[in-house]
Protein backbone atom coordinates (compact mmCIF):
# COMPACT_ATOMS: atom_id res chain seq x y z
CA UNK A 1 0.00 0.00 0.00
CA UNK A 2 1.55 3.34 -0.81
CA UNK A 3 -0.74 5.46 1.16
CA UNK A 4 -2.09 5.31 4.30
CA UNK A 5 -6.05 5.60 4.94
CA UNK A 6 -6.94 9.23 6.07
CA UNK A 7 -3.92 10.90 4.38
CA UNK A 8 -4.67 13.80 1.79
CA UNK A 9 -3.37 13.08 -1.76
CA UNK A 10 -3.47 15.12 -5.03
CA UNK A 11 -4.85 13.36 -7.98
CA UNK A 12 -2.60 13.91 -10.73
CA UNK A 13 -3.53 15.72 -13.96
CA UNK A 14 -5.37 13.63 -16.56
CA UNK A 15 -3.02 14.88 -19.50
CA UNK A 16 0.11 13.85 -18.19
CA UNK A 17 -1.45 10.40 -17.20
CA UNK A 18 -2.87 9.95 -20.54
CA UNK A 19 0.40 10.96 -22.38
CA UNK A 20 2.08 8.35 -19.92
CA UNK A 21 -0.31 5.07 -20.20
CA UNK A 22 -2.25 5.73 -23.49
CA UNK A 23 -6.02 5.43 -23.53
CA UNK A 24 -8.31 2.81 -24.80
CA UNK A 25 -11.27 3.59 -27.45
CA UNK A 26 -13.27 5.17 -24.70
CA UNK A 27 -11.17 7.23 -24.26
CA UNK A 28 -9.82 5.84 -20.21
CA UNK A 29 -6.86 5.94 -19.25
CA UNK A 30 -4.69 2.69 -19.30
CA UNK A 31 -3.09 2.48 -15.88
CA UNK A 32 -1.22 -0.17 -15.26
CA UNK A 33 -3.42 -1.90 -12.95
CA UNK A 34 -7.43 -0.72 -13.58
CA UNK A 35 -8.45 1.90 -16.42
CA UNK A 36 -8.79 5.34 -14.82
CA UNK A 37 -12.37 6.49 -16.51
CA UNK A 38 -13.41 9.62 -17.98
CA UNK A 39 -15.88 9.72 -14.41
CA UNK A 40 -12.65 10.23 -12.67
CA UNK A 41 -11.67 13.22 -14.62
CA UNK A 42 -13.28 15.56 -11.46
CA UNK A 43 -10.85 14.64 -9.81
CA UNK A 44 -7.80 15.15 -11.27
CA UNK A 45 -5.58 18.25 -9.83
CA UNK A 46 -7.99 17.73 -6.60
CA UNK A 47 -6.70 17.16 -2.87
CA UNK A 48 -8.08 13.98 -1.70
CA UNK A 49 -8.44 11.92 1.85
CA UNK A 50 -7.49 8.42 1.29
CA UNK A 51 -11.08 6.46 3.09
CA UNK A 52 -9.91 2.75 2.19
CA UNK A 53 -8.08 0.20 0.18
CA UNK A 54 -9.38 -1.59 -2.07
CA UNK A 55 -8.62 -5.42 -2.74
CA UNK A 56 -6.51 -4.19 -5.84
CA UNK A 57 -2.97 -2.86 -4.63
CA UNK A 58 -2.83 0.56 -4.98
CA UNK A 59 -6.41 0.99 -5.69
CA UNK A 60 -8.33 3.30 -2.93
CA UNK A 61 -11.30 4.99 -2.12
CA UNK A 62 -11.63 8.66 -1.67
CA UNK A 63 -13.49 11.48 -0.60
CA UNK A 64 -13.00 14.97 -1.54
Amino acid sequence: MWYKVGEKVRVRQWKPMAREFGTNEWGEIKTPRYYFGREKENFCGQIVTILEEIDIQNCYKIAE
